[in-house]
């Protein structure tokens, strides 16, 4: 399978981008396959080859030619991103030596992401519990404040009692 991208002229003369699928066979496929999961506009794909996350595509005719390759490192790119990595960090891993450097990046990688978890699963709790909340001004609530104060490492020293 080989995504093609090419320009075609409208009645005013813009250059408008469009994509299509082609089996091996050349032939335009149906477009519920993987660019209807994906669309890395062109201008992306172009950014992502300047940076060395892709290589550059062949050229038939002045249109890129994408192969399965190209599509497995494109969902690779795009998975790596929605984990929260950067392009940059992409770059390392795919350009890793060997499984210790992989590993080594990605265990750092992982733990960046558990800590993420644990910020997002404390935010969660507090949105719940706010939304819950029929406190007039929830941050009175002792049940809001032990949450922050939890959160901040801060420990119950009784009501009106010195925090410092």
């Amino acid at each position: 399978m080989r995504i093609v991208y090419s320009r075609s002229s409208t009645a005013t003369q813009s250059l408008l981008w469009e994509r299509h699928i082609l089996t091996e066979a050349g032939l335009p496929a149906r477009t519920e396959g993987v660019a209807a999961r994906f669309h890395p506009a062109p201008h992306v794909l172009r950014h992502w080859e300047a940076m060395g996350l892709l290589t550059p595509a062949s050229r038939v005719s002045g249109r890129r030619r994408y192969t399965r390759d190209h599509v497995i490192r494109v969902l690779t790119i795009i998975r790596a991103k929605a984990g929260g990595m950067s392009l940059e960090q992409i770059r390392e891993m795919l350009g890793a030596y060997g499984l210790a450097e992989r590993q080594a990046l990605l265990q750092r990688h992982h733990a960046e992401l558990e800590e993420r978890r644990r910020e997002l699963a404390a935010s969660k709790a507090l949105i719940e519990h706010l939304m819950r909340c029929t406190a007039d001004y929830f941050t009175q609530c002792p049940g809001y404040r032990r949450i922050v104060e939890g959160a901040a490492g801060l420990h119950d020293h009784g009501e009106g009692g010195c925090l410092v």
